[in-house]
C-alpha cells in the first residue's frame, strides 16, 4: 500500500521575529509568508498523487495559518495537535544568536554540540521534542495508510523527523536545512519510506 505524507514548515513569520530563537514564542504569519504558502498549495494541488484526507498542524499560529490556507481547497479543517509545535528555547526565546552567545556563551557551545542531550536554560533538549513528534507523526501516518496527508510543523521539529524518517543519526541534524514553507515529501511503500524532495522550496 502506498501513502503520502507532504511535511511542511510554516510560511515567513513577521519581520521583528525573524533570525531569532522563536521555538514557543507564537510569532505571526507575515504577509510574504502567506504567500509562499499559496505557492506551496499549488504545487500540492498538482503533484499530489491522491487528494489530501487531512491537514495537522501545531498549535502555534504561524503553522495554523499557514494550515489554513493549505487545507481551503479540499474544504479540509486543520487538526491542531500540540505535540508538534517547535522546541522551546527557554531563556533564549526571541533572542538572536549574538544575544545569546553574550549571555549564554558556554550553555550554547554545549547545546550546539549535543542538542539530543543538553537544552537551552529553562527549555527543552531535542529528544524531547523527538519523543513527543515522532508520536504524533507515526499516530497521523498510521491513521491515513494509503492515502495523502499534510502536516504544518516547524523548522526544529521537521528537521527530527526527517533524522526519524530516514534514520539520520542525531549527529546530523545541523545538516538538514529547512527554509521557511519548505516542502518535504515522503512517500510510504508498505511502511517503507522513500523521500521524494527535501526542503523544497516554490519559487
Amino acid at each position: 500500500m502506498e501513502s503520502t505524507i507532504y511535511l511542511i514548515r510554516h510560511g515567513a513569520v513577521e519581520e521583528p521575529y525573524r533570525n531569532r530563537f522563536i521555538g514557543s514564542t507564537d510569532a505571526p504569519l507575515s504577509a510574504d509568508g502567506s504567500e509562499q504558502i499559496l505557492k506551496v498549495r499549488d504545487f500540492v494541488r498538482t503533484a499530489a498523487p491522491i487528494p489530501p484526507s487531512a491537514v495537522y498542524c501545531s498549535r502555534l499560529q504561524r503553522s495554523v495559518a499557514s494550515a489554513l490556507i493549505l487545507a481551503e481547497p479540499w474544504g479540509l479543517a486543520p487538526e491542531l495537535v500540540g505535540e508538534l509545535n517547535e522546541i522551546d528555547f527557554g531563556q533564549w526565546e526571541n533572542l538572536t544568536y549574538c544575544e545569546i552567545e553574550e549571555r549564554s556563551a558556554g550553555d550554547l557551545e554545549r547545546w550546539l554540540k549535543n542538542p539530543f542531550h543538553e537544552h537551552p536554560p529553562g527549555g527543552e533538549m531535542l529528544s524531547e521534542v523527538r519523543k513527543r513528534a515522532v508520536a504524533a507523526f507515526e499516530r497521523i501516518r498510521g491513521a491515513h495508510d494509503g492515502g495523502t496527508v499534510i502536516v504544518v510543523a516547524h523548522g526544529g521539529v521537521n528537521r527530527v523527523l526527517l533524522c526519524h524518517i530516514m534514520g539520520i543519526p542525531e549527529a546530523g541534524i545541523f545538516h538538514l536545512d529547512q527554509d521557511y514553507a519548505a516542502v518535504n515529501i515522503i512517500r510510504y511503500f508498505d511502511g517503507f519510506p522513500v523521500l521524494k524532495l527535501l526542503n523544497g522550496v516554490m519559487r
